[in-house]
């Protein structure tokens, strides 16, 4: 199966010590097997920088990854070269998904230069074929995925209409709500979105750092206002209208720690977080 990858892809490498905003910071870093087992090889002990029964190295203090120099750059790519760091280190910020009878891999814009390169790109409509991929993907969806991205990018591309123009033609296009409409709003939805698989719930999942550990969170971090609950027989989910003020605030808790009920707990609850209830109290 070909692999495509998009136009602005051969501009990107990681600019390391030079980046302003480290993915070696505050992110859960895993270790796959084929690299834990290098590791094991060395005689540098860097799996006790690791929880062998998780496969996640062990952050400091500070959020930092052990193995981030003062220098910025990596102890292990320093020490040992690019074939021992860990998989996801190696793709970061690259993605792959399937897409009709392709794959495609981009890269996110949760790293700098990355956005860089996106943002600065004219031809980001444009794909090219780079290899055959002989791994295993998800069944393809029915969803015509290529078709809407192609009609998403025809609108983008009228410059006669101001940005909100297009945004708004592509919302209307779409049926997208009207309470995501703002720039901010449109940014936090990916970043915030937690998807569990037979899993606890977690809002530390992604980000392991204190100010992450938010059970019942303040308004202005709920980016999708959605939460539910499946199996394999039926489901149970909750959408509500965002309050402009602090009215109540939302729990989500699976399983349910809180009161240990041997269920899930999914909840309204007053006072809203502010001046009578600070986060996760």
């Amino acid at each position: 199966m070909k692999v495509f990858y998009p136009f602005y892809y051969k501009n990107f490498k990681c600019i390391a010590d030079k980046c302003k905003s480290s993915c070696c910071v505050g992110w859960e870093i895993a270790v796959d097997d084929d690299t834990l087992k290098k590791y094991s090889l060395i005689e540098d002990d860097l799996c006790s920088h690791i929880d062998l029964e998780t496969s996640i190295i062990r952050l400091c203090d500070n959020g930092r990854c052990p193995f981030l120099l003062d220098n910025g750059l990596c102890k292990i790519i320093s020490s040992f070269g690019d074939e021992y760091i860990s998989r996801i280190c190696r793709e970061h910020p690259r993605f792959y998904h399937r897409v009709m009878d392709r794959v495609e891999c981009g890269i996110g814009m949760s790293c700098e230069d990355a956005a860089r390169v996106i943002l600065s790109s004219e031809n980001y409509a444009s794909f090219f074929a780079c290899e055959i991929s002989d791994a295993e993907w998800a069944d393809e969806s029915d969803f015509d995925a290529i078709t809407h991205r192609e009609n998403i990018y025809r609108v983008l591309m009228q410059r006669e209409l101001s940005l909100d123009g297009r945004f708004e033609k592509i919302k209307n296009e779409y049926s997208l709500p009207d309470f995501i409409h703002t720039s901010d709003e449109w940014n936090e939805i990916l970043s915030g979105l937690e998807y569990l698989d037979d899993e606890p719930s977690s809002n530390t999942k992604d980000i392991r750092m204190p100010e992450t550990n938010r059970l019942i969170p303040a308004i202005h971090r709920i980016c999708a206002p959605f939460a539910a609950l499946t199996d394999e027989k039926a489901w149970l989910a909750a959408e509500w209208t965002m309050p402009r003020k602090r009215e109540y605030s939302v729990v989500f808790d699976t399983p349910d720690r809180q009161f240990n009920s041997g269920g899930h707990l999914l909840a309204f609850w007053f006072p809203a977080v502010g001046e009578a209830r600070p986060e996760s109290e």
